[in-house]
């Protein structure tokens, strides 16, 4: 097989929403008066959108609208866009909006990267024999979880280091072969932020490590 190009950046989920996010809040912040430009400051990457919200009134304070309101403002435009449910965590408590949402079930598959009290919270979220996900700690705080939370529901917790894990061969072979049977039947669409020949590799890299990239990198080798 001739490889024609390469994904570097693929420590993130295949679920990827963050597209999503930049194109709405260039609309919504753009109405607003800020303008974010093409890519958001590196500095509101990782936070809650309620976060990201406060970010920017500080540096560039608007009138009319509250901070609250303009969270849902862009939660109900990422919706436009194809997200299927977005919480305010700041007016509602996720765990007890996700159970609202599943006739108090819970999902099958939490993917958490917050770290701290959202470990366990995310226990909370899930269905009987679910999961959780960990790939992160984006808050820098120790993951807080009391096991006997998994005892009820039978749920269990998983770490997923893709560098880790692109070591086992065998296994990273396996994988590949399956994704490229779903890219082939469109059931995976990636977004491709941007695609660099293998000449401006370094380019590609210094736009990865500043933040400032939304989809996938592509870099080409032929």
């Amino acid at each position: 097989m001739t490889i024609e190009a390469t994904l570097f950046d693929m420590d993130g989920l295949l679920i990827d929403s963050e597209v999503l996010w930049h194109e709405a809040e260039i609309e919504i912040f753009g109405g607003l008066g800020v303008d974010i430009g093409e890519a958001t400051d590196r500095s509101t990457k990782g936070l809650f959108v309620a976060e990201v919200v406060d970010y920017w009134y500080v540096r560039y304070p608007w009138s009319g609208p509250s901070n609250s309101e303009v969270v849902d403002t862009l939660l109900a435009r990422v919706g436009e866009l194809g997200l299927q449910h977005g919480i305010n965590y700041k007016q509602r408590d996720y765990v007890q909006a996700i159970k609202d949402l599943t006739s108090g079930e819970g999902v099958d598959t939490v993917f958490e990267m917050l770290g701290g009290e959202h470990v366990g919270k995310s226990v909370r979220c899930v269905r009987d024999f679910g999961r959780v996900i960990v790939y992160g700690s984006a808050t820098g705080e120790i993951p807080q979880l009391d096991t006997r939370l998994l005892y009820a529901k039978g749920a269990s917790v998983h770490g997923l280091w893709l560098s880790y894990l692109s070591a086992n061969r065998p296994l990273m072979e396996s994988a590949w072969k399956q994704l490229s049977e779903w890219l082939a039947a469109g059931k995976l669409l990636p977004v491709i932020g941007k695609v660099f020949p293998l000449e401006q590799a370094r380019e590609a890299y210094t736009l990865m490590q500043e933040g400032k990239n939304y989809g996938k990198i592509v870099l080409k080798i032929s």
